[in-house]
């Protein structure tokens, strides 16, 4: 059993369980005896990364939302660089892999500037994970993205929540 770019791979010889562990015939080669192997991708009842989410509050630098409502209005608004006021529904919030080459996940939210990037199609099996928070408006990157180190334990996991600041 080896980890690789955040997937565990698992080589082995001969029948391996369709779900959870499987008793095997007990083998026995020289010192080693096989009792039965466990399939890493059970669907039994511990949580699974494709039903979870990381969270990415967008913020101001002194900590509080960066939309506001015109006249108790829907969607909340924001003003860009430019001045102009804009829905943040323009804003789209991008999870990338550590490298930055491959989107993992991408959404636009009306909901206050809270967003839910889901983990459903992410390539990864084993966290922690390094991975980075890209923010686009029309289709044009917002500053440097947010580089998620991973160190040991720490690094990307599953439900996740980041506070990106916006300025």
């Amino acid at each position: 059993m080896v980890q690789r770019n955040g997937r565990l791979d698992l080589g082995a010889r001969g029948q391996i369980g369709h779900n959870g562990l499987r008793g095997l015939t007990v083998a026995k080669y020289k010192d080693v005896v096989l009792v039965a192997e466990m399939d890493v991708r059970s669907q039994g009842s511990s949580p699974r990364p494709e039903n979870y989410y990381v969270g990415v509050r967008l913020v101001r630098p002194d900590g509080e939302q960066i939309w506001f409502r015109e006249s108790g209005g829907w969607p909340p608004k924001i003003v860009d660089r430019q001045g102009h006021v804009r829905s943040i529904e323009d804003i789209e919030v991008q999870l990338r892999s550590g490298d930055g080459k491959q989107v993992i996940a991408a959404v636009r939210s009306s909901s206050m500037g809270f967003y839910l990037l889901p983990l459903k199609n992410a390539p990864w099996d084993v966290y922690p994970v390094a991975g980075q928070i890209q923010l686009l408006l029309d289709g044009q990157t917002l500053g440097s993205p947010l580089p998620i180190q991973c160190n040991g334990l720490a690094g990307l996991y599953p439900d996740d929540v980041y506070d990106v600041v916006v300025q």
